[in-house]
């Protein structure tokens, strides 16, 4: 994430990151796991009353591949005016530029229409309650709530604010259940404990980030999601229980190099 950050760009790393633990996942499975049986619990069950695709693995894979693509060459290449417009903007056109030509590769263009139309309604939801956490957001930073609850949090943790930053981070996801709910929520608040304590604000800021990440782990609408996509509707519980102690050990984990950062690597001079 660091790599892809400072080289390609800032929009990059989430994409990237995924990919890339996916990759390692399959190669750490095929490598250490090779002579492990799965617990039946988790074995996954072809039905094999719907029959075998015949669509080749590359058609599959095209649209994947030219977003891969088309993202960077954008990024780097689009003119200057239409990156202005904003990351949002810019990235959702590209994206749904290629949503067009992979429907024309996968020959299901009558389709698109209606594809677009189911996609807009299932994330409308998530669109009104993005809307509601910048009205929070503002509504609390101008009526100064947020300088009150920074500056009492300054106060009682002001030298380990940093590590603070990665739980409050995810208590924001674990709520709001989005990465960006969470660092729309509480950005303008780290912004101003930073001003009080003097810590590096873009370092404070990764934190959070970083945090919110995390929270996505024990986020109860994720968790039902992922169980209902996956046909392991009624499991919330125990998959919750089986990441509680890895989400420990990784607050643990961001906690310190947080500290270590705001202390060592990237202080304030």
């Amino acid at each position: 994430m660091v790599l892809v950050a400072t080289f390609v760009g800032a929009e990059f790393p989430t994409i990237c990151a995924g990919l890339g633990s996916l990759v390692v996942a399959i190669v750490y499975i095929k490598v250490f796991c090779k002579n492990e049986s799965i617990p039946e619990e988790y074995q996954y069950v072809i039905d094999e009353s719907k029959g075998k695709s015949t669509m080749p693995a590359w058609k599959a894979l095209s649209a994947y591949a030219i977003l891969l693509v088309a993202l960077p060459a954008v990024r780097f290449f689009a003119p200057l005016w239409f990156i202005k417009l904003g990351f949002a903007v810019w990235i959702g056109i590209t994206i749904t530029c290629v949503c067009l030509v992979s429907s024309i590769i996968l020959q299901d263009v009558t389709s698109m229409p209606g594809y677009m139309k189911t996609s807009f309604c299932s994330v409308f939801g998530a669109l009104i309650a993005m809307a509601s956490l910048v009205a929070l957001s503002n509504l609390m930073k101008t009526s100064g709530m947020l300088s009150v609850i920074a500056t009492v949090i300054a106060n009682l943790l002001g030298p380990v604010y940093p590590a603070i930053a990665v739980i409050i981070g995810s208590l924001g996801s674990f709520v709001a259940g989005t990465t960006t709910g969470s660092n729309i929520l509480f950005a303008p608040m780290h912004y101003e404990a930073c001003t009080i304590l003097g810590f590096n604000i873009p370092l404070v800021f990764a934190a959070q980030s970083a945090g919110s990440a995390l929270g996505n782990m024990i986020c109860t609408n994720n968790v039902v999601a992922v169980c209902a996509t996956v046909g392991f509707k009624g499991e919330e519980g125990t998959i919750m229980r089986k990441v509680f102690k890895p989400i420990c050990i990784l607050w643990l984990l961001y906690c310190l190099l947080a500290l270590l950062y705001a202390y060592v690597l990237f202080p304030v001079a």
